[in-house]
């Protein structure tokens, strides 16, 4: 059979396969942020209705048609993205699938302008299989390069931890409605492309059950690269045709492999296809970046005071750090040190007292805001980007201080190599720094847990803030460790940074802090330098025991 025979017998199970691949990237690209979405196929009905009333009532030109659908199923996600914005887990996802029947539904009763449940039809054929595939292959190109930007590095990190990405800066409202919009464009023009290639249009096209086989594709395929996408759409896709070849056609039968595909991905390749075809990164070696020096800020807490219900956590307390200082804040479990860091970074509004930065009030104020302020922090639970690797964990604590380059990447400029270079560079000098410069490309989670506490800190000093708060950095480290630990404090001060140390190992707050304050059931117990507050009869007897 010559390439023009094969092209004939196969050319509707192309064009299927190219346009499963911009729905499942739709919905891979929700995946890779943490969101489970069901809206693709009732955004794709968006697009593809709206490309068939144009090419029919108005005679536009289809790429302007699929453009139009493309669109109309955005501006559908944007308005979706910012109705539910507030939802999460399972009640956002049965949220998007309310969306999707609306969108049927009403596709079914509108039968003066859809067709109703009949349809439209007969829309005439404007795209061949080729034309698809090549949309489908340029929307794979710019959803992999925008995986670098500034706003690719942010949906990574919100689909990794969402507490730690807030803490980054990263507003998570505004990167959820990006993607939702990314994910309507995708759908809508995928919508449209199946409209104008198969003649007719109607809303069974846009069930629950398309849906669900456009999110299997994206499963299978998983989420680290389009590469996946592509072979897990067509695995699910071909996963018919082949069947029908051997001569086991019926559709059970079909269903039944296709189910175990998935199944045998979700057990034996938790990260998809993708995990199995991610491309290598690059290693290039870099100069390292010198330590940034950081704007010398002043933080200053007022009587404080915070009560959960009952309990009072917090009462009445002030505190004060110099730029450049090291303040240390100990105390005995649930003293309230760790809720006094959380009213500093926004994640908790005090119910009295103030809490100034540089000058400037940021009581209240939302925790990405306050990050963008100029702090920094580690988290007394660990919060490092496992599935990341310890470069690119670096690179998102600075992710809100980049330069905007998705155009200068999906056109592969000069500059995106540029913007490459300098995010090795700045990673090299923060792991450098605690120890950890030769695991750049290593995974996250695949560190000890003492290493990946010090990565957490490299994450947090990546763009220099002016304040930088430590909640338990030496946890998990010997001795000695935690002493170079101390050291590296030291260094960042040295820099600029104000820094806020909450420990319970005294040979660290002794090394380095110039000042530390204690508290005892959310109250100030002690103030002055280390070996006073260490030698304070009322410190020892309520924390280090008589």
């Amino acid at each position: 059979m010559d390439l023009n025979s094969f092209y004939l017998a196969n050319e509707s199970l192309l064009s299927s396969t190219g346009i499963g691949i911009l729905y499942a990237l739709s919905v891979t690209v929700l995946l890779r942020a943490g969101v489970f979405s069901l809206a693709s196929c009732g955004l794709g009905a968006l697009g593809a209705y709206t490309s068939s009333l144009l090419i029919i009532h108005a005679q536009l030109p289809w790429p302007l048609a699929v453009a139009a659908g493309a669109a109309t199923a955005t501006l559908a996600g944007v308005l979706l993205a910012a109705t539910v914005s507030r939802l999460r887990h399972v009640f956002l996802t049965i949220a998007t699938v309310a969306f999707a029947e609306v969108v049927r539904l009403s596709l079914v009763n509108l039968g003066s302008i859809t067709g109703g449940p009949v349809g439209l039809g007969p829309i005439p054929r404007q795209v061949e299989a080729p034309t698809i595939w090549i949309v489908a292959l340029a929307a794979c190109w710019v959803v992999a390069r925008l995986a670098r930007t500034r706003f690719g590095i942010s949906a990574a990190c919100l689909g990794a931890d969402e507490p730690a990405s807030r803490a980054q800066g990263i507003d998570v409202a505004r990167i959820r409605i990006k993607l939702f919009a990314l994910s309507g464009a995708l759908a809508g023009t995928a919508g449209a492309l199946s409209a104008l290639h198969n003649y007719h249009l109607d809303p069974s096209q846009f069930t629950l059950d398309q849906t669900l086989a456009v999110v299997m594709c994206a499963v299978v395929g998983g989420t680290r690269s389009v590469w996946g996408t592509i072979a897990g759409t067509a695995v699910i896709t071909l996963i018919p045709q082949l069947l029908l070849d051997l001569g086991a056609g019926a559709g059970w039968i079909s269903v039944a492999v296709q189910g175990a595909a998935l199944l045998a991905v979700v057990l034996f390749l938790p990260g998809g296809l993708s995990g199995v075809l991610r491309p290598r990164v690059s290693s290039t070696v870099v100069e390292p970046a010198e330590l940034d020096r950081a704007e010398p800020v002043e933080l200053r807490i007022e009587q404080v005071s915070l009560s959960f219900g009952g309990v009072t956590a917090l009462d009445g307390v002030s505190l004060h750090a110099a730029p450049g200082e090291v303040v240390g804040l100990v105390g005995p479990n649930g003293a309230g040190k760790t809720t006094l860091i959380n009213v500093i970074t926004g994640q908790y509004r005090p119910d009295t007292g103030s809490v100034h930065l540089a000058g400037q009030e940021i009581t209240g104020r939302p925790v990405h805001r306050i990050a963008r302020a100029g702090v920094g922090r580690t988290f007394q639970n660990l919060r490092v980007f496992g599935d990341l690797s310890c470069r690119d964990n670096v690179v998102s604590g600075a992710v809100t201080t980049m330069p905007a380059t998705a155009a200068s990447r999906i056109l592969a400029l000069p500059a995106a190599r540029r913007a490459d270079r300098a995010q090795a560079s700045l990673a090299a000098s923060r792991l450098g720094r605690v120890g950890l410069a030769d695991r750049d490309l290593d995974r996250a989670s695949s560190l000890a847990y003492g290493d990946q506490r010090r990565l957490e800190m490299a994450r947090a000093t990546a763009a220099a803030p002016g304040l930088l708060i430590l909640d338990e950095p030496a946890a998990g480290m010997n001795e000695s460790e935690a002493l170079r630990l101390a050291d590296t404090i030291r260094e960042h001060a040295a820099a600029g940074h104000t820094v806020l140390v909450v420990e319970h190992n005294m040979s660290l707050i002794r090394r380095a802090c110039d000042r530390v304050l204690v508290l005892a059931s959310g109250r100030p117990l002690a103030e002055g330098t280390p070996d006073q507050v260490i030698s304070d009869p009322k410190v020892i007897e309520a924390y280090l025991g008589a």
